[in-house]
C-alpha cells in the first residue's frame, strides 16, 4: 500500500507534533517576547512539516528536495531559537531537551529521505 497523501509521511508526521509542541512551549515564553522570540520559533517550527507537505503535493522529485532543504533550514532555525531561549533564560528547560532531541531525530529523518530522493532523481536521469 502506497502514499495517499503528504500526512501518511513519517516525517510530517513527527514534523506536526513538533510543531504544536513548540507552540506549547512558547506559550511559556514571557509576552514582552510576542513579537519577537515567540513569533519567530512558532513560524519556524510550521515551517517544517509546511514545506514537507507543499513539496510533496507537486508530484516532482526536484521540487520536493528543494522544499526538504527548505524545510532542513526551518529545522536548525528552530534549534538555533531553543537555545537562544535557554541561555536567556526564557521557557522550560525539560521541554527545550526534549524538543531538542526530537529536532534532532527529524533532521536525520529528513536528511535520509532527501538521499533516497536525490538517488530517486539519479536514476531517473540515467534512464532518460
Amino acid at each position: 500500500m502506497g502514499l495517499k497523501s503528504y500526512r501518511d509521511l513519517e516525517v510530517w508526521k513527527v514534523a506536526m507534533e513538533i510543531a504544536v509542541e513548540i507552540r506549547q512551549y512558547s506559550e511559556k515564553i514571557p509576552k514582552s517576547e510576542l513579537f519577537g522570540l515567540t513569533s519567530q520559533i512558532r513560524s519556524a517550527a510550521l515551517s517544517i512539516p509546511s514545506n514537507i507537505a507543499e513539496g510533496y503535493a507537486t508530484g516532482k522529485t526536484r521540487v520536493w528536495l528543494r522544499h526538504l532543504a527548505i524545510a532542513g533550514g526551518s529545522l536548525v532555525e528552530v534549534e538555533t531559537q531553543l537555545i537562544y531561549s535557554q541561555r536567556v533564560k526564557l521557557g522550560n528547560r525539560d521541554l527545550a531537551k526534549q524538543l531538542y532531541l526530537k529536532l534532532q531525530q527529524l533532521g536525520k529523518q529528513l536528511r535520509k529521505l532527501r538521499s533516497s530522493l536525490q538517488k530517486k532523481d539519479a536514476n531517473s536521469k540515467r534512464k532518460k
